[in-house]
């Protein structure tokens, strides 16, 4: 009776072990949300927590400036009356059309590079080393920012970069063919057919590619 009374207890002592380790792992730290800040955080250091929750603030907070540039960069890009200003003012050599467009494009691929770059793996354990020397808490801050900043990628992509490389290939046509063709009213009035008809071509697919139809170009 006595070795099965101990062996009732070693089972118990076992069993209870286990649920203590599950219930302190990183692992089950992920499902462990504090209501008031929006995140998990369940942990022995009540500095350490703070440290991670103090990081991730500024996480968030770094994503969000970055995408709000992008998101001005792209409002600007579609917002901007490109057949009116640009056959207007820079035609038909078009010069400082294609140094906005290329700026355009260099801005898109400095935020969009930055962002991925933020959230990189590498990136990504330096910020938990620096946040504490304890494994257990760059495993949580590596874990929460690896699913909760997953859709970054997604969020920095747009249909910009075709967008410019159809306005090029536009403005560098009607350059091309700038005898063919003058400004009139606010559109263009071209002198042979087959130039209007390839033009108009060039103008379906880049609306068909991502601009709203009906908007210039």
């Amino acid at each position: 009776m006595k070795k099965k009374g101990l062996f009732c207890i070693v089972v118990i002592l076992v069993c209870g072990g286990f649920f203590f380790i599950a219930d302190h792992s990183p692992k089950s730290m992920l499902h462990l949300y504090d209501k008031d800040e929006g995140f998990f955080l369940r942990a022995r250091s009540e500095k350490a927590t703070e440290h991670i929750k103090i990081q991730l603030k500024e996480d968030r907070a770094y994503l969000k400036q970055l995408h709000e540039e992008f998101q001005y960069l792209h409002t600007q890009f579609e917002a901007h009356d490109f057949l009116y200003e640009n056959l207007r003012l820079d035609g038909p050599s078009f010069a400082d059309t294609f140094l906005y467009l290329d700026a355009c494009g260099a801005s898109y691929d400095e935020l969009r590079e930055e962002a991925l770059r933020y959230i990189a793996k590498d990136s990504v354990r330096k910020r938990a080393k620096q946040l504490s020397d304890n494994r257990e808490y760059q495993k949580i801050y590596i874990a929460y920012v690896n699913e909760n900043f997953s859709d970054v990628s997604e969020a920095f992509t747009t249909p910009l970069p075709q967008q410019i490389a159809s306005l090029r290939e536009i403005f560098q046509y009607l350059k091309d063919h700038q005898k063919d063709w003058t400004v009139y009213d606010r559109g263009i009035l071209f002198d042979r057919e087959d130039v209007r008809i390839r033009y108009e071509e060039m103008l379906h697919a880049l609306i068909n590619g991502g601009m709203k139809d009906g908007e210039d170009i």
